[in-house]
């Protein structure tokens, strides 16, 4: 197949587009490189320096079977400092890719932050209560893809990952995951920053099961939690992060984030019916993957 991914020289993009490539698919990355790098791809992707944001970009992009839409602005900080950019590029970034390929299948990579505050394992018919611009815009781009489907009958499919975690996360990103900043402070024996009293819990997803995903979403259509269904307390990950670093790192506190959820799991029970989908990598085996 044809395979555009948006935002391929990222974090999840990257290794979604070694997965595929590694299979023999034609993989056609699109990255403005703002926070993507290029050596994080394999050597047989087009490369295209481009941005979702600008139709001229796309314009010369064509004869693709299938679409990853992952180009976004991920960082509930900087959605609050500058919420005009998020959605600039998570909105309407998401109406150019879907208005230039319509004849294109489409997995949207929306995001968990989508439910807000939840209790217990959150469904993906749950009501949607983002607490920050960059829920909002991941929220808005869900329903632009709904409607998008109805109207030209594009097969859309949208995932929502929860927190995922793995290689190429980049540490030095001050918006970067929790796993990737402690394991960082954990290998230089530094203390590790805990926001609020870290109670907070987290579906840690590991990015190889993430891009199972993605691939087992193609032309299905409908909606679907990626996660793992086990939910680990902040201070229960420092805990495993310590001793899988031998490290010497203590554990301090300070104020909780604004914008940031209490508890999040999911309840991947459709995934597993209708993707045949099975997280594989467990919190504790995928940290020592990192090490």
């Amino acid at each position: 197949m044809r395979i555009l991914i948006t935002g391929g020289a990222g974090f999840i993009g990257s290794n979604l587009a070694d997965c595929l490539a590694t299979k023999g698919h034609s993989v056609t990355v699109l990255d403005n490189f703002s926070t993507g790098k290029k050596e994080n791809l394999p050597h047989d992707v087009t490369v295209v320096h481009g941005d979702t944001t600008n139709k001229n970009d796309l314009k010369n992009l064509v004869g693709f079977d299938v679409v990853f839409h992952l180009a976004a602005k991920v960082s509930v900080p900087l959605s609050i400092k500058d919420p005009f950019e998020t959605i600039s590029t998570n909105v309407m970034g998401t109406v150019n890719i879907l208005d230039r390929f319509r004849d294109a299948d489409i997995v949207f990579v929306s995001s968990a932050a989508v439910y807000g505050e939840t209790n217990g394992k959150v469904k993906e018919d749950s009501p949607l209560r983002p607490r920050s611009p960059y829920a909002a815009s991941k929220a808005m781009g869900e329903v632009y893809c709904n409607s998008h489907a109805e109207v030209y009958g594009t097969k859309i499919s949208i995932l929502r990952p929860f927190n995922v975690y793995g290689p190429r996360q980049d540490a030095s990103n001050p918006y970067a995951g929790v796993i990737v900043k402690m394991m960082d402070l954990a290998k230089r024996n530094e203390p590790l920053i805990i926001f609020g009293d870290g109670e907070q819990t987290r579906d840690f997803v590991h990015v190889q099961d993430v891009c199972r995903a993605l691939e087992l979403a193609l032309g299905k259509g409908g909606t679907y939690n990626i996660g793992t269904g086990v939910e680990t307390s902040i201070n229960n990950l420092a805990s495993i992060i310590i001793e899988a670093c031998c490290s010497k790192s203590i554990v301090t506190g300070a104020p909780e984030e604004s914008g940031q959820i209490k508890h999040s799991v999911a309840d991947i029970s459709k995934a597993r019916k209708e993707l045949r989908y099975e997280p594989k990598i467990g919190i504790k085996h995928g940290i020592e993957g990192l090490l």
